[in-house]
C-alpha cells in the first residue's frame, strides 16, 4: 500500500512502518493529475488551512473517478477546525496510528472499483453524480456548513467547489433535483431567506415608511388619556415645559400609567416623506446587489442534510437520466439518439438533392435558479409544454439535450422561415416567466443552422453547451 503525504516545505512526519512518499508544491499550479494518480490515498497537512484548502479543492474537481474520489485524510498538530476541509475530506486522523487508515483504504477503493463509467448530458447533471458517487463511496451524510465566504451562509462543499462564489446559488438548484427525484432524501435543519434578485443571504431587515420606503423613521408611543378618550402622540402631551404629561385636549395633568391612561400602540414618522403610520413595511437590502425589497418577495428555502436513497444509490453506480423526457409528452419529440439519426438522413438527402431544413436550439440559461425559488417541473412544465405545442408544426422534430436545452429541426423550412417559430417560443417563454417570477429575469438563448452537405449535429450541440 502506498499513501502519498502532501506537505508545506520544512514540514516533517514520523511514518512509522507505514510506506509513505513526501510531496511538497511551491505554488498550487503544480497539482495535476498525474500527481495523485499513483497513490492509492492521500495524507494532507492541514496546519496550514487556507493552502490545504487549495489543493483539497483543486482534487475535488477533477474528472475521474479515481482523482476526485481518492481518499484523502488530514493531519494538523492543533487538530482540524475547518468544516470545509472536514466536509471535503475523509476526516483527521492521528499520525501516530497511520496504520489504522489502511482498512479505510481498502474499503473505499472497493466501493469505487464498483462505478461504472458514464457521460452525464449536462453540468448540472455531471455536478449531481459527483456528489452521489462521492455520498455511496463514503456511506455518509452530506451535511450543510455554515460557511461565512458563501453568499447564502451555508454551503455544502461537495457541491459547491465546482462553482465559482457568484454561482453558489446553482448548488441548490442541482441538490433540489436531486431530492425531487428521491436520489436523495432530506432531514430540515435550517430556514434561510435569499434576495429575490442575486439569490444572496447577506440582508439588512429593516422597517420602512409603507409610503416611499425609506428606513429613516422615528417612533413614538400614542397615549391614550382615559378621562376624556383623547389619543395622541406622546410628544402632544409634553408641549410644555417640565417632565409633567398634560393632556392637549382636556389640558389635565396626565400622571400614572395604568389609572390616567396607557400606550395602546406606537406611531411611525417617516423623516423622508414625513409621512404618519401605525405598521411600518419590513424591507430586505441586499448587501450584494443592492437590491432593496419586502420581505414577502424574498426566496424562502430550507437548509437540509442528505442521504442517498436506494435509488440513489443505484445511480450512484450505474447513473441516470433527468431530463425533460419525464413530463414532456408533446407530438414530435423524439431522442436524442433518433434525432441524430434523422438528421444525417437529411444531410444525406441534401447531398443529392439540396433541399430547404434547418437546425434550431434554445437554451435557457438560468433555468436552474427557478429551483432555487422552489419551482418543481410539475409546475412550470405543463405551461411550457402549452407555450412548444403553439409554436411548432405537427410535421417539426424535437429534442432535448437536458432539461433547460431543446433542439428543433424544421422540416423542407428555409432558414429565414424558421427564425420565425423560434423567436415566437422564445418571447412566449419570456413572458410566462415575467408573468409568473416577480423580479426574476430569465436569460434565454436561441441560434439556428441550416442543413448543409456540411451539417455536424455534433458541432452544432458543442457550440452550445461549453466542455
Amino acid at each position: 500500500m502506498s499513501i502519498s503525504k502532501i506537505m508545506k516545505e520544512g514540514s516533517s512526519f514520523n511514518n512509522g512502518n507505514e510506506e509513505v512518499e513526501l510531496v511538497s508544491f511551491a505554488e498550487p499550479d503544480e497539482i495535476n493529475a498525474q500527481t495523485f494518480i499513483k497513490y492509492n490515498g492521500v495524507v494532507l497537512d492541514a496546519t496550514d488551512a487556507d493552502a490545504a484548502r487549495v489543493i483539497l479543492k483543486r482534487l475535488r474537481t477533477f474528472d475521474l473517478n479515481n482523482i476526485y474520489l481518492k481518499p484523502v485524510f488530514l493531519i494538523s498538530h492543533d487538530g482540524v477546525k475547518d468544516a470545509t476541509l472536514l466536509a471535503l475530506s475523509d476526516g483527521e486522523i492521528d499520525p501516530a496510528v497511520m496504520s489504522k487508515i489502511g482498512y479505510r483504504m481498502k474499503t473505499l477503493q472497493d466501493r469505487i472499483g464498483r462505478l461504472e463509467l458514464i457521460k452525464t448530458e449536462s453540468f448540472e447533471m455531471y455536478v449531481m453524480m459527483k456528489m452521489l458517487r462521492f455520498l455511496f463511496t463514503r456511506e455518509m451524510a452530506m451535511e450543510p456548513v455554515l460557511d461565512s465566504c458563501s453568499r447564502v451562509g451555508y454551503s455544502y462543499p461537495l457541491v459547491s467547489v465546482n462553482f465559482d462564489r457568484e454561482d453558489q446559488h446553482r448548488v441548490f438548484g442541482i441538490i433540489d433535483i436531486a431530492e425531487r427525484e428521491t436520489l436523495i432524501e432530506g432531514t430540515f435543519v435550517d430556514r434561510i431567506h435569499l434576495c429575490d434578485k442575486c439569490f444572496g443571504g447577506f440582508l439588512n431587515f429593516r422597517e420602512a415608511c409603507p409610503k416611499c420606503g425609506g428606513p429613516n423613521l422615528k417612533a413614538e408611543d400614542l397615549v391614550h388619556h382615559f378621562t376624556c378618550a383623547f389619543v395622541g402622540p406622546e410628544s402632544d402631551f409634553r408641549k410644555h415645559d417640565g417632565d409633567d404629561m398634560i393632556c392637549p385636549k382636556c389640558g389635565r395633568l396626565v400622571r400614572h400609567i395604568g389609572v390616567d391612561y396607557d400606550k395602546p400602540a406606537t406611531l411611525n414618522f417617516c423623516n423622508t416623506c414625513h409621512e404618519k403610520f401605525q405598521d411600518p413595511k419590513v424591507r430586505a437590502f441586499c448587501f450584494n446587489c443592492k437590491n432593496d425589497t419586502l420581505v414577502e418577495n424574498l426566496v424562502e428555502r430550507d437548509v437540509k442534510s442528505y442521504r442517498l436513497t436506494s435509488k440513489g444509490e443505484h445511480a450512484a453506480i450505474y447513473g441516470m437520466t433527468i431530463s425533460m423526457k419525464d413530463v414532456i409528452r408533446i407530438p414530435g419529440l423524439v431522442d436524442m439518439g433518433l434525432f441524430g439519426k434523422y438528421i444525417e438522413y437529411e444531410v444525406e438527402r441534401f447531398k443529392r438533392a439540396a433541399r430547404n431544413g434547418c437546425v434550431a436550439y434554445l437554451h435557457f440559461v438560468n433555468f436552474y435558479d427557478l429551483y432555487v425559488r422552489g419551482v418543481t417541473k410539475e409546475k412550470i412544465f405543463p405551461e411550457i409544454i402549452e407555450i412548444i405545442k403553439g409554436s411548432i408544426r405537427p410535421s417539426d422534430m424535437i429534442t432535448y439535450l437536458d432539461e433547460a436545452t431543446l433542439l428543433f429541426f424544421f422540416t423542407d423550412t428555409p432558414f429565414e422561415a424558421a427564425s420565425i417559430p423560434v423567436e415566437r417560443l422564445k418571447a412566449n417563454l419570456l413572458k410566462l416567466i415575467h408573468d409568473n417570477f416577480t423580479g426574476f429575469e430569465p436569460n434565454i438563448e436561441t441560434g439556428m443552422a441550416p442543413i448543409s452537405g456540411k451539417f455536424s449535429l455534433d458541432d452544432f450541440v458543442g457550440k452550445i453547451t461549453p466542455p
